[in-house]
């Protein structure tokens, strides 16, 4: 919706899902270990929209995913966090204790759709809001908006970290439902799967990106 060319999805994800899994071993809430996921995936893409949004737009495209292979990397390597190849298990599940093992997946089919429209209702308020207006118009026209006073660079690392957060949201569903997370699953193809989708739906457009 920004316009900009994040090619590091996967990345993102990869944080939430490593975060959620991570913090709940040791004890964490599940709800505050997604949580605390998804804010450092904000603050990941802050890092990098600091870095390269005020160079020209295919730096941020490199930067993104370059990053995301370094940090799969990290994560194959630092064993003594990750398990590295090997991969976490074992971890649990929201609401699991709720139902027997073999029907779990209907609940996590109902706790993802609930969470896709509450991300979806999110997404739809604030792109209607001035906010938004201000978003689309750097996208359409970055010099004129500037002309008229907007500080273009703020609102696309706003933008960055917004979608960093949901990636991680996204990460930390998919472990849920995998039961097993390895760095092997988070290579670049899972973020031009999700590029694959919005240019099914249309770019920019919710309800598109949805059906594709």
């Amino acid at each position: 919706y920004a316009g900009l060319l994040n090619f590091g999805h996967v990345a993102f994800m990869a944080i939430g899902a490593y975060s959620t899994i991570l913090l709940s071993i040791y004890g964490i809430p599940l709800l505050f270990a997604v949580l605390s996921g998804m804010i450092l995936a904000g603050l990941a893409g802050a890092f990098l929209g600091l870095a390269t949004l005020k160079l020209r737009e295919d730096y941020l495209a490199i930067v993104t995913i370059g990053f995301s292979e370094i940090l799969r990397h990290i994560l194959q390597n630092e064993a003594w966090l990750t398990r590295g190849s090997f991969g976490i298990y074992g971890y649990p599940r929201p609401f699991q204790s709720l139902v027997a093992p073999q029907e779990y997946n209907l609940i996590l089919a109902g706790v993802v759709i609930v969470l896709l429209g509450l991300v979806y209702l999110f997404l739809e308020i604030i792109i209607r809001s001035p906010w938004g207006r201000a978003l689309r118009s750097i996208r359409d026209d970055e010099a004129a908006s500037m002309a008229l006073g907007k500080n273009t660079f703020s609102y696309k690392v706003q933008a960055l970290i917004i979608g960093s957060a949901i990636a991680a949201l996204s990460g930390s569903l998919l472990a849920f439902y995998l039961q097993y997370i390895n760095p092997e699953y988070l290579r670049p193809i899972e973020t031009f799967y999700a590029w694959i989708m919005v240019v099914m739906g249309g770019s920019g457009f919710y309800r598109g990106t949805i059906l594709g």
